[in-house]
């Protein structure tokens, strides 16, 4: 059985590779984020708040998507990933480290 953490983990790692896939598109960055209820959770109610004064309610990840832009997106991914992920997240992406 795949624990939280993974699952997480490899989400956001799906997450990002759709983000820096220049062929895809933002349903299909809406349709890996969906699949995971916490990440898809959190960027609802990122787009639902009153920092971003959207009229109305957005109840899609699809239109909170194109609403937040792949930037935001690829912000909450990491956020979600570095909370509920299990650590390996950066090295798995290959992202340099600083001092070693």
């Amino acid at each position: 059985m795949i624990s939280e953490r993974s699952r997480a983990f490899w989400q956001a790692v799906s997450a990002v590779y759709v983000i820096d896939d220049p062929a895809s598109s933002s349903q299909d960055l809406a349709r890996v984020i969906s699949t995971d209820p916490a990440m898809s959770a959190r960027l609802l109610r990122l787009v639902n708040s009153a920092f971003w004064g959207f009229g109305g309610q957005i109840g899609s990840v699809s239109r909170a998507v194109i609403l937040l832009g792949t930037l935001h997106v690829h912000d909450v991914v990491l956020e979600e990933s570095l909370l509920y992920g299990n650590g390996d997240f950066y090295k798995t992406m290959n992202f340099a480290t600083r001092g070693g």
